[in-house]
């Protein structure tokens, strides 16, 4: 994340100084540069700063799927109703926060291998929810 922030900061700086070179001579070659390269950098650092934000926002709810899916094994030692009766209660408020986190940000996601990642691990504990 650092890096595509400081690619931004530069790109704008570089932003910056084209356009006081332009004020001062509208046709200048150095500043059409520095404004083609800036307007450049910002569209690439904002592109890295958006799959960085994406990266991080799939990890958060592929971790609450791997917590689903292990409690799910607790399903094999329970022995009495009440047991039961805990265990959906546990489980029902995960199943439910990771489904509407994964629907909310599917749709979102700029980087299709994220989204395919996303949508994989819900699929797991769909699958496997029912076995209840």
């Amino acid at each position: 994340m650092p890096a595509a922030l400081q690619r931004v900061e530069r790109a704008a700086k570089l932003l910056e100084e084209a356009s006081a070179l332009l004020k001062d001579d509208p046709y200048s070659q150095p500043a059409r540069k520095k404004l083609i390269e800036g307007a450049r950098g910002i569209l690439q650092g904002t592109s890295s700063l958006l799959l960085c934000f994406d990266e991080s926002e799939v990890r958060k709810i592929v971790r609450e799927c791997k917590k689903v899916l292990d409690y799910l094994a607790v399903a094999e030692v329970i022995e009495t109703m009440e047991d039961l009766v805990q265990f959906v209660k546990d489980l029902s408020p995960s199943l439910t926060r990771v489904s509407r986190d994964v629907d909310n940000r599917e749709k979102e996601l700029t980087h299709q291998v994220h989204r395919e990642i996303l949508i994989r691990s819900l699929d797991s504990v769909k699958t496997l929810a029912p076995v209840l």
